[in-house]
């Protein structure tokens, strides 16, 4: 037979494992669901020739990024040549060469619709007002932006999201319901982290 108190610390220990499990659920779920800064007001810029010019900037080794970019992906694959459709992987002045390199940028090579360029210092995001990686920029033709945000519902998470419906909505030359939404990634300045660390992937702060 067991000792009642046996029993007792068992179910105890039971127990303290079910609330730290459930904390740790409701932090992440908490963490997820919490978007970057809001980026500022965007500057309009010289028309590009285009229709439409999509550009997202991001933060290299932002994994709650490969979401966003996954989303962007898809939406290029639907749209025709007079749609331009860009990354802009934000580097902080100081970098080592080639820091910008890891499996986002692999994975940006493998994608053949995604025009993408690098932005040392941050110059292009700071004119964008960006803040925040994965926010994207949709400029008209006329070069003001009609749309700013991001195309997920939650970091790293894929599926219907108000800033693709928007995307789509505008795209087609219809009214979106809302032509800005909050962005789920990494701070595209902290500099002194991003210049410290080597590693391909780093943690989202905020």
């Amino acid at each position: 037979m067991v000792p009642r108190s046996t029993v007792g610390l068992s179910a105890i220990c039971v127990l303290i494992w079910f609330c730290l499990t459930a904390a740790g659920f409701v932090a992440w779920e908490q963490y997820e669901t919490t978007p970057g800064r809001s980026s500022a007001a965007p500057r309009p810029r010289s028309p590009s020739g285009f229709d439409w010019e999509i550009v997202m900037f991001i933060h290299p080794h932002c994994p709650c990024t490969r979401a966003s970019l996954a989303e962007l992906d898809r939406f290029a694959h639907g749209v025709g040549p007079s749609i331009l459709t860009r990354v802009v992987l934000v580097i902080p002045y100081g970098a080592p060469a080639n820091w910008e390199q890891g499996q986002t940028r692999d994975t940006l090579k493998q994608s053949g619709l995604l025009q993408v360029s690098c932005d040392v210092g941050g110059v292009e995001a700071r004119l964008a007002g960006a803040t925040t990686s994965g926010v994207v920029l949709v400029y008209h033709s006329t070069g003001r932006v009609v749309f700013q945000g991001g195309i997920t519902g939650a970091r790293g998470r894929l599926g219907d999201n108000p800033g693709r419906q928007a995307l789509g909505a505008i795209i087609a030359g219809g009214e979106p319901q809302t032509r800005k939404t909050p962005v789920f990634g990494c701070p595209l300045f902290d500099a002194v982290v991003c210049v410290r660390r080597d590693e391909s992937e780093m943690p989202c702060k905020r």
